[in-house]
């Protein structure tokens, strides 16, 4: 509901139930220690100004299940670097991003969301931040409203991102800031590189921390899978 853990400083992470449709306006907003969201895979709509102001937060993810995303929603939340969006997006209010060092977004709706001026009175974004779409949707999002402001728009594979599974019982997922391997033989070497494929990880535990926000090529064996921080 309208203004449920507003100003609770003391928060530091919120799980956001499966059941949860709705997050209402200033939910969240000024829990200035928050550091990590975890939505549930039902929330449709993310109300005005429900997590602004929240300083502590450095990237977001916004399920596939959300559809709309109202004024200011992350707007002033001075920390962000990275904001995904899910594949379902379709409208993002005036100021919904309003964050002065986004430097990178990842838009998975291969149809470019309505939009109004999202990042506000920062519009060195467009010019300084990188846009991620799929592929084949890139002539879509440069022809689009707000969208055709960005300078640098890139396509990339988003198929598997977040979630993947494997006939042989692996799982990959990712939460925060974490990826998560489970189903691996004890002992089981897991290496992770990025995109470019350069290796920053090798070793054997199954919850690997400490990377930055972006897309991942995380190898099991002969299992490979791809993720996204």
């Amino acid at each position: 509901g309208e203004s449920s853990f507003h100003a609770c400083i003391g928060i530091e992470s919120v799980t956001i139930g499966n059941s949860v449709s709705t997050i209402e306006a200033f939910a969240f907003g000024l829990c200035t220690n928050l550091k990590e969201i975890n939505f549930g895979n039902s929330v449709s709509t993310i109300g005005a100004y429900a997590f602004s102001q929240c300083n502590s937060l450095t990237s977001i993810y916004i399920p596939n299940s959300t559809k709309y995303i109202q004024g200011g929603a992350f707007a002033d939340c001075a920390n962000i670097t990275s904001v995904t969006l899910g594949n379902s997006v379709d409208s993002i209010e005036k100021g919904a991003f309003a964050c002065p060092l986004i430097t990178t977004i990842y838009c998975q709706a291969p149809i470019p969301p309505k939009c109004g001026e999202i990042f506000s009175y920062y519009d060195e974004i467009y010019t300084n931040a990188t846009l991620y779409v799929p592929i084949g949707s890139k002539s879509d999002y440069a022809a689009a409203d707000i969208w055709c402001n960005f300078f640098n728009i890139e396509e990339t594979d988003f198929s598997g991102v977040r979630n993947i599974e494997h006939d042989n019982g692996i799982t990959v997922t990712t939460e925060g800031n974490a990826i998560i391997v489970n189903g691996a033989e004890s002992g089981s070497l897991f290496s992770v590189f990025t995109t470019a494929g350069v290796h920053i990880y090798s070793g054997s535990e199954p919850v690997i921390t400490g990377l930055a926000p972006g897309l991942y090529i995380v190898k099991v064996g002969n299992f490979t899978a791809k993720v996204l921080l």
